[in-house]
């Protein structure tokens, strides 16, 4: 449905609620007029019976107060009529509810009738007295058969106490007149009121055909300008769907490669934390072998001086054995000196013969001791020479291992000064490979930034192509609803993002720019 018939349906629909409320109104109004005129009226009437009924009372109070006797007076009130017909009388009761006077019920009179129910039920004799009671004068309604009919009809009857002989005068008046005339004036006024109503019926009908007319010009004048802003509607929700396709292509790409860069940066950043933990292990094991260089040195030193300290033992060893050596040549040459004086003695003691004898026998002992003094002479002299020969072996052999210890004291201390710069060396290298590590790290979370926001870039283009889409599909529905002048396409194209882990929020700048 067009948006101008849905226009004027909306203008016709407001008129018609306005002219029925204006109809309801008036009805309304109407009627409690009516209704106010009608309880005026009977208001009025009523007065005016009201007013009747005093001026007969009065008349008959007249002839009771001019009376002489009880019965003249009985069949004087028995008498006297009024109103259409002569059909309306008097009645009288005393205070104790006898019937002393009733001229269209003369069975009733003579006797009590505080128990005389009207068409209603009500004892109406029992309240009259009781009224009297209380005020001597009053009105009270009930209803009563009108003489000739067994129709009741309300009735209203004024009562009043004639104290002289303690009766209560009563006359009433039937009010079916005052219903007739009431019916007749609220026919009267309903007439008038269903002829006002249509007259106004008639204008809002004739007020309805203007405004359709003029509502019918005003749309068409205003259904231009609106198909001219759909057209722009329609052609600016094209460029932003297709400004969203380019962003989303853009982002997507954007969005693939930061997660590509991002993993790569991750598995570069996992190698260096590798390389830096093996790099700190290599510079504690440098330290490590630094320590045990320094110490091997220390040992090797020690060694070196104790080699010093034993070449100079075997030294002063050969020394000690030469001179030993001189003094066995000595104890030989003493033994050798022994043996040849104990053979001067043996010859000696031979040529003194039997005295001699007994140095014969010394000169022989101190012989072999000569000899055995010479043996190990011999025998020393051999031992000590054979450890002169190992002593000097072994100077020798003491001279090229204390040389060896040096060249190996000199090789330690240039491997300690290698180990030394290595360690020194894997420890920069391990800072620097820290602080590598440390902008792998930061460029990781940059990348990872990058990736988020090419993300979120690319789902809020998603949805503003999305909402593009949206726009156009609001541009056809208002331009079928003013009439469908308008070509308008719904595009239902939506650039699709596929991501593993992409988010669909939208930025504070993107989201500023949707529609």
């Amino acid at each position: 449905m067009s948006i101008n018939s849905r226009i004027n349906i909306l203008n016709i629909s407001g008129l018609m609620v306005l002219g029925i409320l204006s109809i309801l109104t008036t009805l309304y109004y109407s009627r409690e007029n009516i209704r106010e005129e009608i309880s005026t009226i009977r208001t009025i009437l009523i007065e005016e019976r009201k007013t009747q009924l005093y001026d007969l009372i009065d008349n008959a109070y007249s002839v009771l107060s001019t009376a002489n006797y009880y019965q003249d007076a009985r069949n004087a009130i028995g008498n006297m009529r009024f109103g259409p017909e002569k059909k309306n009388y008097f009645f009288i009761v005393d205070m104790d509810g006898m019937m002393l006077v009733h001229p269209e019920h003369p069975e009733l009179v003579g006797k009590i009738q505080n128990n005389l129910q009207d068409a209603d039920g009500r004892k109406i004799i029992l309240e009259i007295l009781e009224a009297a009671q209380k005020k001597e004068e009053g009105f009270i309604q009930y209803r009563w058969a009108k003489p000739g009919t067994d129709v009741p009809v309300t009735k209203l009857t004024y009562f009043k106490v004639f104290k002289n002989w303690k009766w209560v005068l009563c006359t009433g008046i039937y009010l079916d007149d005052i219903e007739q005339v009431i019916d007749q004036k609220k026919s009267a006024l309903l007439t008038a009121m269903t002829v006002h109503i249509q007259f106004m019926a008639g204008i809002i009908l004739f007020v309805l055909v203007c405004v359709m007319a003029l509502g019918i010009r005003i749309t068409r004048r205003i259904s231009g300008p609106i198909y001219r802003i759909i057209q722009g509607l329609n052609e600016g929700a094209d460029q932003v769907a297709s400004s969203a396709g380019e962003v989303s292509s853009a982002s997507q790409t954007l969005a693939e490669g930061s997660s590509e860069q991002a993993a790569s940066i991750e598995e570069t950043s996992s190698s260096m934390e590798e390389m830096a933990s093996m790099t700190r292990h290599n510079a504690n094991n440098a330290g490590l072998a630094d320590s045990l260089m320094k110490q091997v040195n220390q040992v090797v030193n020690k060694a070196n001086t104790s080699m010093s300290q034993l070449t100079a033992s075997m030294q002063e060893i050969s020394i000690a054995s030469e001179k030993t050596c001189k003094i066995i040549k000595t104890i030989d040459e003493i033994a050798f000196q022994t043996n040849l004086l104990s053979l001067n003695t043996a010859v000696e003691a031979a040529r003194a013969g039997e005295a001699g004898a007994g140095f014969a026998v010394v000169a022989d002992e101190v012989r072999n001791l000569a000899m055995r003094a010479a043996d190990a002479a011999k025998n020393t002299a051999a031992l000590i020479e054979d450890t002169m020969k190992k002593v000097s072996d072994g100077t020798a052999l003491v001279r090229t291992t204390n040389d060896a210890f040096n060249e190996v004291a000199r090789n330690t201390q240039k491997v300690g000064a290698l180990v030394g710069e290595i360690s020194a060396a894997s420890n920069e290298q391990s800072q620097g490979i820290e602080q590598v590590n440390i902008a792998v790290t930061e460029m990781d979370k940059v990348t990872q930034r990058n990736a988020e926001t090419a993300e979120e870039t690319a789902s809020a283009s998603e949805e503003l192509n999305a909402q593009a889409d949206e726009l156009k599909g609001f541009v056809a529905d208002l331009s079928a609803m003013v009439g469908g002048r308008a070509s308008v396409t719904k595009d239902t194209r939506i650039v699709s993002c596929p991501r593993a882990t992409v988010h669909a929020r939208l930025s504070p700048r993107i989201a500023l720019a949707v529609p």
